[in-house]
């Protein structure tokens, strides 16, 4: 977020929580920063919702929903990047990855052995995109 932020790109961020408790609160600046520079907060959960941490599994539908592709640059066998993942391939949506040595045990070199884009620079995010 912050490097796009940096290329003063729009910025989408979804969160688990209400709007109106963004989560986890030392992020507070971050989504200042989203907010001031024309970005977007997206929650589906209305103001005073107690945080769920099941709402942060949910919330990775709509990331895959509205992307036209997923990246996954840093990803674990046991982590929430598989959901997203999984909502992704539902969604029919592309999915690139960076690789990791051979030492590592990763979930990008599983997906990348399972048909995902392999990224290794610019050119490679952009083919995923379709520009």
């Amino acid at each position: 977020i912050k490097a796009a932020l940096c290329t003063n790109k729009k910025v989408i961020a979804v969160i688990g929580s209400a709007i109106d408790s963004y989560y986890p609160k030392e992020n507070i600046d971050l989504f200042n920063e989203i907010l001031k520079a024309g970005g977007l907060i997206i929650s589906e959960y209305p103001p005073g919702t107690p945080i769920n941490p099941d709402n942060f599994r949910f919330r990775n539908r709509i990331i895959a929903g509205i992307s036209n592709a997923v990246f996954v640059g840093e990803g674990y066998l046991k982590s929430g990047t598989k959901i997203t993942i999984s909502y992704a391939l539902d969604y029919n949506k592309s999915i690139g990855c960076l690789p990791y040595q051979c030492y590592q045990k990763s979930y990008c070199n599983q997906l990348i052995k399972e048909g995902a884009a392999l990224i290794e620079n610019e050119n490679d995010i952009l083919d995923l995109l379709n520009y």
